[in-house]
């Protein structure tokens, strides 16, 4: 979800409503399940059974990769990996 959505842009009346269709289309055009190894069916599946509340939540956490110069310095699983275990680490 964070590769398919670097060029996601935060407004809030589509909070929530944008990374199911990135995530859809980034597997539909750059067999992005492929490169991450992750099944498309379930991943677009617990992408709905979220909340909308949930999914704004994750654009956010999104949107910190892109924004902070963690992009640069570390892969995206190093990124996700280190903000769960170590949050202030990464700002």
């Amino acid at each position: 979800m964070v590769d398919v959505s670097n060029e996601l842009m935060l407004i809030p009346e589509l909070a929530g409503d944008q990374i199911y269709a990135e995530v859809s289309d980034g597997i539909g055009i750059e067999k992005l399940d492929k490169k991450w190894s992750v099944n498309k069916k379930e991943i677009l599946q617990k992408l709905k059974l979220m909340s909308v509340f949930q999914i704004a939540c994750l654009e956010i956490f999104i949107e910190g990769f892109w924004k902070s110069d963690a992009y640069e310095n570390m892969k995206v699983d190093e990124y996700v990996k280190k903000t769960i275990t170590d949050p202030n680490d990464i700002l």
